[in-house]
């Protein structure tokens, strides 16, 4: 049974259980700048993945799996994904915990100087783990992350907060040849041997958010941005391998569109997420993901 409690600001839509099926439409792009401005860009075949959210109380679990593309050719091969995701919130203040699997890259963007009759001689067979959380904080008393996010509460007006919060990601890309640039081009004989990378950054972030709201559906687009610290441990034929800390920028847009029902509930969230990964000798990872999310729900 479903009860709405409200007050001055807010309608409460109490509920033990929800469960919210999922459709994740996601386009993930890995681009990495050479030393020397070539660049190489590589990409999951994945078109989406379904999944599922259960709302316990305060805890939300989900979990997608993604729909894979098979081999066309030597760069383009089979991809799989796998997603877990745990969100905590009060009104003001949430969590997100997450971790990705993502295997088998396809090869989007050779560097200009690559010649092309090498291809055969290039398999990343790239692989990609990474897990992190995100901790945000509205400054407004009168601001609710949860009628947006959670939708166990409902924002009878319109309002707007700065939003401060705390970025943590962890990522390791695990790969078979080079992945970068300077290595694919002036050794097209790569031995295959096992390298991965490891990165992990803590980037501090400050943005903003607004809900619009109209009757029982909400609009509320928001931005943050930040700039941290990264640890880094990888594998390059060409420059050896590299310890130590670096910079790491984080961009976020986000855009919520949403109704709030009774008894149930409907949405899409569309983002834009890009972290900049500041290597040695002037190498960057660009770490660009869109995504758009359908989801349904209902309470019990």
């Amino acid at each position: 049974m479903v009860i709405g409690q409200s007050d001055s600001l807010f309608i409460e839509r109490d509920s033990k259980l929800v469960i919210k099926p999922n459709f994740l439409f996601q386009n993930l792009d890995l681009t990495i700048n050479g030393a020397h401005g070539d660049i190489v860009s590589f990409e999951p075949g994945n078109t989406g993945a379904l999944g599922v959210t259960l709302y316990y109380k305060w805890f939300v679990g989900s979990f997608y799996y993604g729909v894979y593309n098979e081999s066309k050719n030597g760069s383009q091969i089979r991809s799989t994904y796998q997603d877990f995701r745990f969100n905590f919130s009060k009104r003001r203040a949430g969590l997100d915990v997450n971790f990705q699997w993502y295997k088998g890259f396809s090869i989007k963007e050779f560097p200009a100087s690559f010649d092309k009759e090498n291809i055969g001689n290039v398999d990343p067979n790239l692989e990609l783990f990474s897990y992190g959380f995100n901790f945000y904080y509205s400054l407004n008393k009168d601001f609710s992350v949860q009628s947006i996010y959670k939708y166990n509460e409902m924002a009878k007006k319109s309002s707007g907060s700065v939003i401060v919060g705390l970025h943590q990601n962890y990522t390791q890309l695990s790969y078979t040849n080079s992945i970068f640039p300077d290595d694919i081009t002036d050794n097209n004989e790569n031995e295959v041997s096992n390298n991965d990378g490891k990165f992990f950054a803590l980037i501090p972030t400050l943005g903003y958010q607004y809900n619009l709201v109209k009757n029982k559906f909400h609009v509320s687009p928001t931005f943050s941005a930040g700039i941290g610290g990264q640890y880094q441990s990888y594998m390059s034929d060409a420059k050896g391998d590299f310890k130590g800390f670096n910079t790491a920028l984080r961009y976020n847009v986000n855009l919520p569109i949403g109704y709030n029902g009774e008894k149930s509930f409907f949405g899409v969230i569309g983002r834009y997420d890009k972290s900049t990964f500041f290597l040695e000798r002037g190498i960057e990872i660009h770490y660009a993901l869109i995504s758009l999310q359908a989801y349904f729900g209902i309470r019990f």
